[in-house]
């Protein structure tokens, strides 16, 4: 999905792999039977882990309102002292990402920090104190669970809590809610699922400051004569109040995001620093022994957001291979790339 970071416009929509309209009675019977699933639209009706997209949302929440770590309120500039193995529970125990990998931890760091490394050891530690019902507040007020407001129809997705874990189809032992359920809630591995399009609304929501606007392709309705019968004004779905430290630190995190990584820095390090730009990566596990699927999230202009891009890969294994389409889409946005300049796309 791209939209607008303000008003909710949606100005691209795109899913793959997709069929030729020309050609499409003929096809049918072929196409309806493809595996690929080629009549699904995956950016209205797939439903994905938002994997560490979810941090973004998570930072929200944990700044929102009153949060004490160790007696001390948590603000944008406290710090966590990291470490690789999060133990504050006895039977379950998860590693961070960079412990998993290079057996070390990102240290003290702050949200800012911690967002642009994406530190699952920072995370779990809001994610635990928080609780799911605050966690699932504020991811309902993103829009997650509800209809976005497009015209079109659409998965709603899924918040995932005690009882809708009570309702899988698992054994009856296993769909008690359990504290590790809500450190990879945090995170964005746990049972919630959006849809891409949802994802991009609340980015949008996030990097405007706080509003959520319904999306919406119809822009206006003109007569034969080109007169303007009617016009889609902004609505606001819902708000949450984003101080300016904690916008401030959200935004410098995702800033930091796009740099944080080698990979990254193949897709976005040539980006125009006088436009900038944020973004997050999300590695989402499936539910099956398939590959993780990748998922992107970026705005730009850094200072005076005006786009929002989702972006889902299915089996894409890392979140860095999504940013690839993102970064296609900024290009063409602002001019950088045209259709003169490179007509072989």
């Amino acid at each position: 999905g791209v939209q607008t970071a303000e008003g909710g416009e949606i100005l691209a929509i795109a899913s793959y792999p997709t069929f030729n309209l020309a050609t499409f009675n003929r096809d049918f019977s072929e196409l309806v039977n493809d595996p690929r699933q080629v009549y699904t639209n995956r950016a209205l009706m797939g439903q994905y882990r938002p994997g560490s997209t979810a941090k973004i949302g998570t930072s929200v929440a944990a700044l929102a309102e009153p949060l004490y770590i160790d007696s001390a309120l948590f603000t944008s500039s406290s710090k966590i002292n990291t470490k690789g193995i999060y133990t504050y529970y006895d039977d379950y125990q998860p590693e961070c990402w960079v412990y998993t990998d290079y057996h070390t931890s990102h240290g003290s760091i702050n949200l800012s920090k911690a967002l642009g490394v994406s530190c699952n050891y920072f995370y779990y530690e809001l994610g635990r104190i928080m609780g799911i019902d605050r966690i699932n507040k504020y991811f309902k007020i993103f829009g997650m669970g509800q209809p976005t407001g497009i015209e079109l129809s659409e998965n709603v997705g899924v918040l995932g809590n005690a009882a809708y874990k009570q309702t899988l189809n698992i054994p009856i032992s296993d769909r008690v809610w359990m504290p590790g359920d809500t450190l990879r809630t945090a995170i964005g591995v746990g049972y919630s699922e959006h849809t891409p399009l949802q994802i991009s609304n609340y980015v949008s929501m996030i990097v405007n400051g706080g509003t959520r606007y319904a999306a919406h392709l119809l822009k206006e309705v003109r007569s034969f004569s080109g007169e303007v019968i009617f016009t889609r004004e902004p609505e606001v779905k819902a708000e949450v109040e984003i101080t300016n430290s904690a916008y401030n630190a959200i935004i410098e995190g995702m800033q930091g995001s796009l740099t944080s990584s080698a990979d990254l820095r193949s897709s976005f390090g040539d980006f125009p620093a006088e436009i900038g730009a944020g973004g997050k990566t999300g590695t989402a596990q499936t539910f099956s022994t398939a590959s993780n699927n990748a998922v992107f999230v970026t705005f730009a202009p850094l200072k005076e957001p005006e786009i929002v891009i989702a972006c889902v890969l299915e089996r894409g294994a890392h979140g860095y291979n999504a940013s690839w389409a993102a970064r296609d889409v900024l290009d063409r946005y602002f001019g950088l790339v045209t259709e003169e300049t490179n007509p072989t796309e």
